[in-house]
């Protein structure tokens, strides 16, 4: 199972040579791939490999924003929205193994940024400023810990089953800036809320659960005896009355 991480050692600051981007089959992947990762060759002011997760390390280490002068900011929204994106293009028609590895590893790097703990404050301050920023960050990080394809990144336990989408069951708790979010927040750590019909489920017994529980809602919305839910009508009056339309003659 994986486990979130620490930031690499040595200071995040260093300036490191640029991280070259992979090679990617499909169109949509090659674009988030593009936004991860800096220019290739380009000027201006990076920190680390220049990709938006050693941004974010840099950031929570030290409290300062990251990027060009005059330009700086903090990247803790960038980094979510990469990682939502990542999540999105595992809904890509026909990806080759390479861009499912590709998704993998770029989302378990974003993802382990964010659980590092923010010890400057500076990222917390800044995303406390604006609850939209933090709301955003946070429902990045719970939609990805809710997506089955990516437990080996998040360490979520998922329930199978034939008739449906594997069932969240459990996830490993959140660490460092998420973890802060969360208590910000009051936002609990998202858990599975019908996990005996998702047993039912893994069980085979998917589509029975599902009978089952539209018989019971049927019985629950049929009036009871001798009540039609409506006014009184006579038997007369319901033979002279069309079904949509005016009253007519028999």
């Amino acid at each position: 199972m994986s486990q979130p991480q620490g930031p690499p050692t040595g200071s995040p600051r260093t300036r490191l040579a640029k991280a070259t981007p992979p090679e990617v089959d499909n169109a949509y992947l090659r674009n988030i791939v593009a936004d991860t990762y800096p220019t290739p060759g380009g000027a201006g002011n990076w920190v680390g490999n220049g990709k938006a997760a050693a941004a974010l390390y840099a950031e929570l280490h030290d409290g300062r924003p990251t990027g060009s002068p005059g330009r700086e900011k903090f990247h803790p929204v960038d980094v979510a929205d990469l990682l939502g994106r990542y999540r999105k293009a595992l809904r890509q028609p026909q990806l080759s193994n390479r861009d499912k590895s590709i998704i993998l590893a770029e989302s378990g790097e974003l993802y382990r940024a964010l659980q590092v703990r923010d010890t400057a404050g500076g990222v917390t301050a800044w995303l406390n400023a604006n609850p939209e920023r933090a709301n955003t960050t946070l429902n990045a990080v719970e939609s990805v810990k809710a997506e089955p394809e990516l437990a080996s990144v998040t360490g979520s336990r998922f329930l199978t089953s034939t008739f449906k989408r594997p069932a969240l069951e459990a996830v490993v708790p959140d660490m460092g800036l998420i973890a802060h979010l969360r208590r910000t927040l009051a936002r609990p750590e998202p858990q599975n809320l019908d996990a005996e019909a998702a047993r039912i489920a893994a069980k085979g017994m998917g589509r029975a659960a599902s009978l089952i529980e539209t018989a019971r809602g049927s019985e629950a919305l049929r009036p009871a005896p001798g009540r039609t839910g409506g006014p009184a009508v006579s038997n007369d009056a319901t033979r002279k009355r069309g079904r949509n339309g005016p009253e007519v003659d028999p």
